[in-house]
């Protein structure tokens, strides 16, 4: 890292001006996000996989899942 400057964490820390970082909770939230979006995903698949739509032909249809 360059001279003067300082880590993304120390950044961050001095922002949220001493509010606690919980990187555990963090993760967890992270964690249950990227699964949410594997099953949303899957879910998206499967339906365009029967009728064999693209996803343009699913998001018109369907609207947009995100």
């Amino acid at each position: 890292m360059a001279r003067g400057r300082r880590p993304p964490q120390k950044l961050a820390a001095e922002r949220l001006g001493g509010f606690p970082i919980r990187r555990d909770r963090m993760a967890a939230v992270a964690h249950i996000c990227r699964a949410a979006s594997a099953v949303r995903r899957h879910l998206a698949n499967s339906v365009r996989r029967g009728p064999e739509l693209t996803w343009t032909a699913f998001v018109v249809r369907v609207g947009d899942p995100c």
